[in-house]
């Protein structure tokens, strides 16, 4: 009997020792499962962005966005580091949501096709970051300039599936523009369906796309080509484009209104964004050709676009 007895409670034992054993392999991939963030990397061949669960423990915003700088620099099996061995980051600072981090000149020697996996996945990693909206790169302090033109402040939506690999983001959208009509009298709709706006933000495609003006007939340009673009940025739903000096002296064809609020209407089809905040030189105190005050953010007009 009490061999019996010694033999109900090794079973017993067993039983607890496995539902254990059980429980906390069942924790600990319950923890795998719930990785706070994923750092991205090449693939292997280095066409394409793959990335691995990274639980970044940090908790002060500095510490996590060091930290996943440090990650980026690392080669792992099958997968190319975002950051390569040749580039240094110089440093980082976070302003009004926007995360500048500063590369060594070794930025440059990147190919054409690496450089714009590369920006895409320190970006794609970096934007999940509490705090962090908007990623700018820097070469050695000054603005990061491809093919001669200066690279915008970046989200994850600046960049698509035309990358490739197993994570991949969207960088073809339709877009409604405002142009001047044939006449000049009133703003009139442009669609601009299915557009590549890869390698920027869809606020800087619009801004860029006005200034490129319509290649449709029946509608005026409504921007000076003239005009220079220092930054396109969307902070809180606002979105701040800040012009060149020469957007001030440059004198468009149609009148300042239909200026103002191509850019201002354009802007605003995009989604969650709710005003617009034109500076010149980051100064918003300014009238534009001494007749619109530009101090404060401006919303649609749709009064000055003709019915369709």
């Amino acid at each position: 009997m009490k061999r019996k007895v010694n033999c109900f409670l090794n079973i017993i034992l067993i039983v607890v020792m496995v539902v254990t054993l059980c429980s906390c392999v069942e924790i600990k991939e319950e923890k795998k499962q719930k990785a706070k963030y994923s750092v991205y990397y090449l693939d292997e061949e280095a066409t394409g962005l793959t990335s691995v669960a990274y639980n970044g423990k940090e908790k002060e915003k500095e510490k996590l966005i060091q930290s996943f700088l440090d990650e980026l620099r690392k080669n792992r099996d099958g997968m190319v580091a975002a950051i390569p061995d040749n580039i240094s980051v110089n440093g980082f600072r976070v302003i009004e949501k926007v995360l500048t981090v500063d590369f060594s000149e070794g930025y440059y020697f990147l190919g054409e096709g690496k450089e714009l996996l590369c920006r895409a996945a320190i970006v794609m990693t970096l934007s999940q970051i509490s705090g962090v909206q908007y990623i700018s790169f820097t070469v050695n302090g000054v603005p990061l300039k491809i093919n001669g033109e200066l690279v915008e402040a970046m989200d994850a939506s600046s960049f698509s599936s035309d990358m490739g690999g197993k994570d991949s983001v969207k960088t073809r959208d339709n877009f409604i523009l405002y142009f001047a009509n044939e006449d000049g009298t009133a703003l009139k709709k442009y669609k601009n369906q299915n557009a590549d706006y890869s390698g920027m933000s869809k606020e800087e495609y619009v801004v860029k796309k006005l200034l490129s003006g319509p290649t449709k007939d029946g509608y005026t340009e409504t921007l000076p080509k003239k005009i220079t673009v220092n930054n396109v940025t969307t902070v809180d739903n606002i979105c701040y484009v800040d012009f060149g000096e020469n957007f001030l002296t440059e004198q468009s064809i149609v009148a300042n209104k239909l200026v103002i609020y191509s850019i201002v209407n354009s802007i605003l089809e995009l989604t969650d964004i709710h005003k617009v905040q034109i500076t010149v030189n980051g100064k918003s105190e300014i009238y534009y050709h001494d007749d619109i005050n530009l101090k404060k953010p401006l919303e649609r007009n749709l009064d000055l676009v003709e019915e369709s």
